[in-house]
Formats: structure tokens, sequence, C-alpha cells
């Protein structure tokens, strides 16, 4: 059966690794991973110590963050460092018999927003803790009372940061839909806000927020025996809340209703029986198109997915949508174009013409991006390569200065060397004349010169005017 509180998670990480979390009654909270054919694996037990209704959120760097109850009511938050699992509680039950406390959490800059609703004297009271990022967990704190309907809050994330909670204010002498925003140098809560004058039966049903910064805010009034489903929304600029704008009517509830927005186009769907109808707008929520039917194939069995993606493909930081699906094989999820099926023939597969024409538009903007990205690509390696071009011929005449250099040191310790030599063998000749014994030899490295001994008619020191002294004319000399 579908239904919005009880859903399962489909976790797309940077790396592209697809994870799917759901629960069964017999193995509790499941893990498994979606193999690069389509195919999901064996499923891994998390915790069996968990109830149904729990909530999952993942963080920028692929850490998965997940709040729950054990099977006592106590409200236990878990994590997965990409590692291992770490638990605790951070809210002991006092009441024997546990109960559906609407358990949500947000991620925001290194901080984890826990809420969840506590019955008190037959009402629901809202209630919150943060941990900072020392792993510190507050003391609960309350929100507001807020209403027993199947969704009794709504959290909303704005891409500033801010966090704010839609609800349903009922008083003696009002209901009306509205908000309160968390104000972060405060510590708390701003005052109730409503979005509408509508004063009577109604509840908030969905809620997000586009790239441009405008809020918009899903939620059904009943007038009569007939109800009527609506959009409010609020620019960045202005921070009034415009009039709301009718969608649909019909003489049941819009129950399992929630709204999508991908660039211009905002789609919201409901289901009515086992049937999801749906409703769209190009041009940010201003008018809307008559309900239509969405189809899956048949026989295939449709789950509530609440759909995470830190893929960097993606246009904005994270997308996080709920929305109806399948994930019998592979997974396929309606209205977001994103699917994962296993390899299979195509005969037979019946296409939904919105859904394959958005995935034909969105296809085409992957293209033009990635062709985009490669041409910028291109432009710094060929920057990069003329550097490095430079850079060498830099080094080449470096290079070329210390070998020139190099050279003349080698020519003059050469000539230092062999005129060394020379003085050495013409004191030798004094001394053999004098009859005293040669003193040592200091001999030229060989791998620097290798010098030869002079014969008797070597000239002592050649050059001009003293060609003729040789060694026997010396001794000639001596001798006369």
């Amino acid at each position: 059966m579908y239904d919005i509180n009880h859903k399962q998670y489909i976790l797309r990480q940077t790396s592209g690794r697809t994870l799917n979390m759901s629960y069964k009654p017999s193995a509790g909270l499941t893990l498994s991973y979606l193999s690069k054919k389509g195919v999901w694996s064996d499923t891994v037990t998390v915790t069996k110590d968990i109830l149904p209704g729990y909530s999952v959120c993942m963080d920028n760097y692929d850490r998965i963050h997940l709040l729950c109850q054990d099977r006592q009511g106590n409200i236990k938050y878990m994590s997965h460092d990409n590692e291992k699992w770490h638990s605790k509680i951070i809210l002991r039950s006092r009441n024997l018999t546990p109960y559906d406390k609407n358990l949500n959490m947000i991620w925001d800059d290194k901080k984890i927003y826990f809420f969840y609703t506590l019955k008190h004297s037959e009402k629901n009271i809202l209630s919150y803790q943060i941990q900072n990022s020392m792993g510190e967990v507050s003391d609960p704190k309350v929100i507001d009372y807020v209403s027993d309907s199947p969704t009794p809050y709504i959290i909303l994330n704005d891409p500033d940061g801010s966090i704010y909670v839609f609800y349903t204010y009922q008083d003696i002498k009002y209901s009306r839909v509205g908000y309160k925003k968390y104000i972060q140098s405060k510590r708390s809560w701003s005052d109730f806000s409503p979005i509408t004058d509508f004063n009577g039966e109604s509840s908030v049903l969905s809620c997000s927020c586009d790239s441009s910064g405008i809020s918009y805010v899903c939620w059904q009034r009943q007038l009569s025996q007939n109800f009527e489903l609506l959009l409010s929304l609020k620019h960045a600029e202005s921070g009034k809340w415009n009039d709301s704008i009718l969608v649909s009517s019909s003489h049941k509830p819009f129950i399992n209703a929630s709204l999508i927005i991908r660039d211009n186009n905002i789609t919201i769907y409901w289901i009515e029986e086992s049937d999801i109808l749906y409703s769209t707008s190009n041009n940010k929520g201003h008018t809307w198109n008559s309900p239509e039917t969405y189809a899956f194939q048949e026989n295939e069995q449709v789950q509530c997915i609440s759909y995470i993606s830190n893929t960097p493909d993606k246009t904005a930081k994270q997308f996080r949508y709920t929305t109806p699906g399948t994930i019998t094989n592979g997974y396929n999820l309606a209205f977001l174009n994103d699917s994962a099926p296993p390899e299979k023939s195509v005969e037979n597969v019946k296409v939904h013409p919105e859904s394959f024409q958005s995935e034909v538009l969105n296809t085409l903007k992957m293209l033009s991006s990635d062709v985009s990205e490669i041409k910028r690509f291109m432009t710094e390696l060929d920057a990069k390569l003329v550097l490095l071009e430079n850079s060498q011929k830099q080094f080449e005449l470096e290079l070329g200065r210390y070998s020139s250099k190099l050279a003349i040191t080698d020519s003059d310790l050469l000539k230092i060397i062999s005129t060394l030599n020379e003085t050495k063998q013409l004191h030798e000749v004094n001394n053999q004349t004098n009859g005293k014994p040669a003193p040592l030899t200091v001999e030229a490295p060989v791998e620097v010169v290798n010098t030869q001994v002079l014969s008797s008619n070597t000239p002592i020191m050649p050059g001009a005017g003293f060609a003729s002294i040789t060694p026997e004319f010396l001794r000639n000399l001596q001798k006369k």
C-alpha cells in the first residue's frame, strides 16, 4: 500500500553508488546496493530493533543519518561514516505502548536537526533537538501543538540555510496554515505566521523551494463536502505570500500528495485509490493543467520513495524528493526522469508521453552541459601546455648557461694541472742533476688528464724563445 509516511529511500552518492534502504517486519531495516547492470544486491540488515516510520538523510560527504524508534519506543539516532554504523538513544520513551512519532530530520552545515511529535493530554506536541558538530545533542524543546493529520508538519530547508516548519495552527478561534522560522542567532523559533487568510479545516501536504529562492507550499482545505488542492508561494525579494492558487478540487480528500520542482516545471501528484493523479505547471505555479493519470508498467508494485541524490551531474547541490516509483528491477521514479533499469529488451514497454518528452529534454541538457564542460577543460589544458612549454624553454636556457660555465671550469683545471706537472718534472731534473732523490709526485686525476713523461728533447717551457730549452740542454750546460 502506498503510504507517504512509510517510505523507502534511494540514495545516490557522489561516487555514483546507489543504495536502497527499506523496512521489512521480519528483517527490520535493510540495505542493498545497485550493481552497474541494474540489479539489486542481497539485502543486509542494519538493525532489527526498529519500528516503521523512520527518517533518513544524507549529508554532502555521503554519510547516512537515520532517525528511528526502537521497539520500546525510544527515539534512536544512527549514522554511518562510510565505514561502520554508530547508534545512540536521544530520547527515552515514557509510554509503554509505542506510537507513530512522525520522525523527521535534516542535515545542515555540520548540524543535525531532529523533529518528532509527542502525545500529551491527547494532543500532539511538535518538538526538536539539535546535534552539534561535536556530536552533542541538546535537550528536547517544544515548537508548538500540531494537528493529528497524516502529515501534521512539513520541514523546509531553503537554499539560504533557513529552516521552516509548516503546520496548521489551531486554537479556539483559528485554524490556519502557516509556519515558524528557526532563528539561528537566538536559537529559538519565531512566532507563527499564516500563509493564508482562510480559517477552517485545512492541512499542509508538501513544500519545496526552487533555485531562485521561491518557496512553495501545497495544502488543502475543506469547503462543505468539497476539498480543494491549493498552492501558495512566496518570492524571496518581497517575503510576502501570494494569494493561494487553486490546482484541483475533488469530493475526496487529497492524501499522499507531494510537489516536485524541476527548473520552471512544477508537478503536484496525489493518490486516489490505486491511481496516481497529477497536475503540472510550466510557469512557476501560476496556472495549472487539468489532472492526468500517471501509469507505470502493468503488474509493478508502486512504492513511496524518498529520492536523495548527491551525484555531481545534478544541477543542484542535493536533490531530495518524495515520489511514486518501483524498485523491483533497478528503479524507476515518476516525474523525476531518473531510472536505473536492468538490461532487458525494450519490446512491449509502455512509455508515458510526458515522461518520455521530459527525459529527452533532460538528456539534451545533460549532453549540452557535458560539451561545454569538455570545451572548458580543453581551454584550461591548452593554457597549461603553454605554461609547460615556456617553463621547458627557460630550463633549457639555464641548462645551456651552466654547461658553458662547466666547460670553462674544466678547461682552467686542465691548464693548472698541466702547469703543475711541467713544473714538477723540471724540479725532478734539477734534483737528479744535483744528486738528490726526487720528491713524491702529484699525479693528476686520470679522468681529468693523462700526463705524458717528458722526453729529453721535449721543451720544458714551450713557447716563443724557449723551444730550445730541453732537459738534455740543461744537463750539458751543467757539465760545462
